[in-house]
């Protein structure tokens, strides 16, 4: 949706509804084979549906940030996921990042 008074343009992602309040998860990893897999398993494992991922290379070899967008999980609290992600998932750091 745009408005050109405001000058502002905002991207619903599909498939999200209001009542499930989006969230964007920015996950640091380490740029191997199989490190993106672990995160996306850890996300299922949990019942989490993921509605978009773009995945970046920051260093070859090194390190890689993959931005995910879900609906917020009910059944378990933003710090458990987070957690489970470093732990299960190998991530290196987990960013939480609520739409407004």
């Amino acid at each position: 949706m745009s408005d050109s008074e405001i000058k502002e343009i905002r991207i619903t992602p599909v498939g999200i509804t209001k009542d499930e309040k989006p969230i964007k998860f920015r996950i640091t990893m380490n740029d191997e084979p199989g490190s993106l897999a672990k995160i996306a398993n850890t996300f299922g494992n949990l019942g989490i549906s993921l509605m978009y991922g773009e995945s970046v290379i920051i260093e070859k070899s090194k390190t890689a940030i993959w931005t995910v967008i879900s609906p917020t999980p009910k059944n378990i609290s933003l710090e458990e996921v987070r957690d489970s992600l470093k732990k299960e998932g190998k991530a290196l750091h987990v960013e939480i990042i609520p739409f407004d």
